[in-house]
Parts: C-alpha cells; sequence; structure tokens
C-alpha cells in the first residue's frame, strides 16, 4: 500500500499544502477506515460542504453528485436526480442505496 510520509501528514494537518493527490486521499481513507467520499464532502458531521470552489451544498448532496447520481444545474447548483421535473417517473433513476459494512455505524441518513 502506498504511504504517507510524516513531513507531507505534518503539512496537512496544519494547513500548508493546497492539493491532496487521488491517491493519498485514498491512503488517508484507508487509514481512518471511512470511505474517501467521506473526506470530501463529510455526512453526518458538517452542515455544508465546498463541492466547487465558493458553491457549497449538504454533504449528502455533494457526495451524491460526486457519484453521479445528480447533475449540476444551469446556475451551477446541485440538482438531484430524482427531482428533474422533465423526466417522468418511471424515467428517473433511483439514487444509490448506502453500503453499510458489518459492525459499524452507517454516517449516511436512511433513504
Amino acid at each position: 500500500m502506498p504511504e504517507i510520509t510524516r513531513p507531507v501528514l505534518v503539512k496537512l494537518e496544519h494547513g500548508r499544502r493546497e492539493a491532496v493527490s487521488a491517491a493519498e486521499l485514498a491512503v488517508l481513507a484507508a487509514a481512518l477506515d471511512i470511505a474517501p467520499v467521506l473526506l470530501l464532502y463529510p455526512v453526518g458531521s458538517a452542515g455544508f460542504a465546498e463541492y466547487l470552489p465558493g458553491r457549497t451544498a449538504a454533504p449528502w448532496d455533494a457526495a451524491v453528485w460526486s457519484a453521479d447520481e445528480a447533475f449540476l444545474g444551469p446556475d451551477g447548483a446541485i440538482s438531484l436526480r430524482h427531482a428533474r421535473a422533465d423526466a417522468a417517473p418511471w424515467q428517473r433513476p433511483p439514487l444509490a442505496s448506502p453500503v453499510r459494512r458489518p459492525g459499524r455505524q452507517g454516517t449516511q441518513p436512511e433513504l
């Protein structure tokens, strides 16, 4: 498994790193035993999450957008696909069900 060096971790902790690679995000998530998306969009522990620079939404909505279960409207706001007015109910794709690992409490709201 890839590693994150101590100097990199210290820079992350003190906010002296402007970016985190996808590999570093995955390694941090594995070390914390959580899904990487929860590091980006902390469902259940924050009221809002920044999904684009200067744009915020509920963490659940941002996570759903990152899973391609929602889209960005013309104004850049997240629109849930199941709420699209132009789609008939049978044409609207359902939201993915949260996956829960045995022995862990889920942090995602019930659908």
